[in-house]
C-alpha cells in the first residue's frame, strides 16, 4: 500500500526532474548561507548518534543520550533492505507518525534535542542505483525531518566508493541536484559524506550548487587518509559544512585521542566562525562499557567548546568501574582538600569545584608525580557544601563535601 504523502513528493520529483532536463536549474553566485546553529544562546552544542550506543532507531536511545550527558540524539530513520523505501516496522522505523510522537514526547520528558536524521543504511546502500531514492526515500525522509522539527539529515555517500567507481559520479551528482530541489521546498539540509579527498568533496558541493546540500563533515576521514584535519576544515569553510562528525575511531577515549587536538579544532571553528552541533560517533574503549565511555567523552568535550563553567554530567556509574571508586577518597583537613587516587605515577586528572546549585568556583589540572601520595589542593573556600568532581586517568567521580576551615 503506497504512503499518501507520496503523491505530492512525487510531483515535486517530476517538476525537478523536468527542470534538471531543461536546464532550468540555476541558482546565485553566493548560495550558502551561514552554517545552522545549534541554539540563540550557546555556540557549540554537545550531540550523539544513536547508532553508535547501540541504540538505532530505538526510543530508549532518547534516554541514553540523557544519561551520557549530551544534549542532542542523531536518530536513526532506519534500515533499508530490498523494498522502496525504509523498514516499516513500527518499532523499527521513524516512518511511523505513532514512533515519531513518541520520540518528540520522551525528548521533551527527558530534555534531549534531536541534532540530525541519520540515514546510516546509505553506508551499505547505494545511493546512485537504488530505483527508489528519489521517488520514496528521500521524500520520507524529509516528511521525518519536518514532522520531527529537524533541519539537517546525514546522507553518507560510501556504499558505492565515487572514488572507485568514478563512472557513477553522473548518477549520483543528477540524484543530489535533484534531491536538492526538494530539499529547498522544504527548507531542510541533506549534510553528506563522500570518501573524496577535501578538495574533490568540495568541488562535488559546488557542482550541486544548492545551500540544501552540503557537507556532514566527519574528523575521520582526514585523518584515515593522512590528511590534515585543520587544514581540511579551513578548506571547506563554515559555508559548505552543515554539521560536523567529531570523533575519529574507536580504541581510545577522546581526550587521549592523540590524533585530534580539540584545543586547536575549537580555535580553528572559532576562526572560521562557525557554530553548530558537534555529534560523537567514535570514542569506545576495548572492554568498556559504552555509555561510560561516552559520558567521559561528553564530559570533555563540553569542558573544550562550552568552557569550564559547565559542570562534568555524572549520571551514569557502570557497575564496572566500582574497583576505581572504590580507590578514591576524599578529606579536609585545615582548608586542604585531600585526593587519595589509585597508585598510578603519571596519572592525569582535572578536579572542579562547585556549588550545590553547579556554579562553578575553582578547577585545577594535575599529574601525579609520585605512587601513593595524595594530591593536595588548598582552594582557600569558605565554609559550607561543595561538590567536588574529578576525572582521573579518564574515569569520573564525584562527591559532596561540607567544607569546614
Amino acid at each position: 500500500m503506497k504512503q499518501p504523502h507520496l503523491s505530492m513528493s512525487r510531483r515535486y520529483f517530476i517538476g525537478a526532474t523536468a527542470a534538471l532536463s531543461a536546464g532550468l536549474m540555476t541558482f546565485p553566485k553566493k548560495i550558502f548561507s551561514n552554517a545552522v546553529a545549534a541554539s540563540d544562546t550557546q555556540r557549540y552544542r554537545i550531540g550523539i548518534c544513536d547508532v553508535y550506543i547501540l541504540k538505532r532507531t530505538s526510543l530508549g536511545g532518547v534516554q541514553r543520550a540523557k544519561d551520557i550527558g549530551v544534549q542532542g540524539l542523531e536518530p536513526d530513520i532506519g534500515s533499508l533492505s530490498d523494498s522502496d523505501t525504509f523498514n516499516h516496522d513500527p518499532d523499527k522505523t521513524l516512518l511511523d507518525p505513532r514512533q515519531r510522537q513518541a520520540y518528540l514526547d520522551e525528548a521533551k520528558k527527558v530534555g534531549i534535542e534531536f541534532t540530525s536524521l541519520g540515514m546510516s543504511a546509505f553506508l551499505g546502500q547505494d545511493f546512485g542505483s537504488r530505483p527508489t531514492v528519489l521517488t520514496h526515500m528521500i521524500p520520507d525522509a524529509i516528511e521525518t525531518m519536518k514532522a520531527m522539527g529537524m533541519k539537517i539529515a546525514y546522507l553518507p555517500l560510501r556504499a558505492k566508493c565515487l572514488v572507485e567507481f568514478p563512472e557513477t559520479r553522473p548518477q549520483v551528482v543528477e540524484r543530489l541536484k535533484a534531491t536538492a530541489l526538494l530539499a529547498e521546498k522544504a527548507d531542510v539540509i541533506f549534510g553528506i559524506e563522500t570518501t573524496y579527498e577535501g578538495a574533490d568533496e568540495i568541488k562535488l558541493i559546488d557542482e550541486i550548487g544548492s545551500p540544501s546540500i552540503r557537507s556532514y563533515f566527519n574528523f575521520k576521514n582526514p585523518i584515515e587518509a593522512g590528511r590534515d584535519l585543520i587544514k581540511e576544515l579551513k578548506l571547506f569553510g563554515r559555508e559548505r559544512i552543515c554539521q560536523i562528525h567529531c570523533t575519529e575511531e574507536d580504541g581510545s577515549l577522546l581526550q587521549d585521542n592523540k590524533k585530534i587536538d580539540y584545543k586547536k579544532v575549537y580555535e580553528t571553528l572559532n576562526e572560521m566562525n562557525y557554530s553548530g552541533w558537534l555529534v560523537m560517533e567514535r570514542g569506545r574503549v576495548s572492554g568498556e562499557d559504552e555509555t561510560w565511555c561516552f559520558t567521559q567523552n561528553a564530559t570533555y568535550l563540553k569542558s573544550i567548546f562550552q568552557g569550564p563553567d559547565v559542570p562534568p554530567v555524572n549520571t551514569y556509574r557502570p557497575a564496572i568501574k566500582k574497583r576505581i571508586h572504590e580507590n578514591i577518597s576524599l578529606h579536609t583537613a585545615d582548608g586542604v582538600l585531600y585526593i587519595h587516587t589509585p597508585e598510578n605515577r603519571g596519572l592525569r586528572a582535572a578536579v572542579g569545584i562547585y556549588d550545590v546549585q553547579g556554579k562553578h568556583i575553582k578547577s585545577w589540572d594535575y599529574t601525579r608525580s609520585h605512587h601513593r601520595a595524595p594530591v593536595i589542593i588548598k582552594p582557600r573556600l569558605p565554609g559550607g557544601t561543595y561538590l567536588i568532581y574529578l576525572n582521573i586517568g579518564g574515569y569520573c567521580y564525584s562527591e559532596k563535601m561540607v567544607w569546614r576551615k
